[in-house]
């Protein structure tokens, strides 16, 4: 080989492994960029209040309250800083600015739903009970505990107008980039990889069949069941599949007069497997505005 030639190989080592430092630097820059993707901060704080004119004014224009309690704790917060990009996404560090809510002594036992408690929660309240509120932070916490298993929950509605307003008491309440949403399938898809399905079981008529068929859900957040009793029973079957068998589920429900709903109630009432709670309307709060959502990670 001529020296010629040798020059000329040399040069192209050099300017490959040159080429190769460079992409390498450009991955790294690009994965600096991507990290807020990466490391979402997915905690929150659930404050209990009660109206108390002695209190302090948590929402402006709005009677004084006063923090009865707050969970998990003052200095706690439920979730943490998740790796998205893990094979199996997991907790790798305490929130830093966790979202901050607030709810009343009525909705507290709804929400939390320890696993002490009957598998299935029916929340009984007329408008302005904070149901729905309810309702999404519930939808949080079942996440918190099937975190990382791709599992998948289900939101049901018995009209597309009532699905949209549980759907978007969600988005009020999760920030951003906890989710993306697909309008088309109702599939919320959380950060980690879990999905949530809206699926409204109004039917034209009962050759139509269930809409629900097919789906395997680990949770179940139901709105307005007085308004679903038809799908009841097909509901309940798709709670089957999750591995310790304790599905758990919440239903909303409006006061109505109609036969059916009252004997389904009843059903639930002594079957043991559901808690009932009155929510009454005055007691519920407004919830404050949300934190904003920081990067980063920090010691579990």
């Amino acid at each position: 080989m001529s020296l010629r030639h040798i020059a000329l190989a040399a040069a192209f080592v050099v300017l490959t492994n040159t080429g190769w430092r460079i992409r390498r630097s450009l991955r790294a820059l690009e994965e600096q960029v991507q990290a807020p993707d990466r490391y979402v901060d997915i905690g929150a704080q659930l404050h209990v209040v009660r109206r108390d004119p002695s209190g302090t004014e948590i929402f402006e224009g709005l009677p004084k309250m006063r923090v009865l309690r707050t969970h998990p704790g003052p200095d706690k917060a439920f979730g943490g800083i998740i790796d998205t990009k893990a094979e199996c996404p997991r907790r790798v560090g305490r929130s830093l600015a966790p979202q901050q809510w607030y709810c009343s002594e009525d909705q507290e036992p709804v929400i939390l739903h320890r696993d002490t408690a009957p598998i299935g929660s029916l929340a009984l309240g007329g408008m302005g009970a904070g149901k729905t509120t309810s309702g999404a932070i519930w939808t949080y916490l079942r996440w918190l505990e099937n975190l990382g298993r791709f599992a998948e929950g289900g939101i049901t509605a018995p009209t597309n107008e009532r699905l949209d307003l549980v759907l978007k008491e969600i988005f009020r309440t999760f920030p951003a980039n906890w989710y993306t949403y697909q309008s088309s399938t109702g599939m919320i898809t959380m950060c980690d990889g879990t999905l949530i399905r809206g699926v409204s079981t109004y039917r034209q008529s009962a050759s139509q069949g269930s809409r629900i068929q097919g789906f395997n859900w680990w949770w179940w957040l139901g709105d307005e069941l007085q308004d679903q009793i038809d799908e009841y029973t097909n509901i309940q079957a798709r709670l089957r599949a999750k591995p310790d068998g304790r599905a758990k589920r919440l239903a909303t429900a409006t006061a109505k007069n109609s036969p059916d709903w009252r004997t389904l109630k009843s059903t639930m009432q002594t079957s043991g497997a559901w808690t009932v709670h009155s929510m009454p309307g005055p007691n519920s709060p407004s919830r404050a505005p949300t934190a904003s959502p920081a990067i980063g990670c920090a010691d579990p």
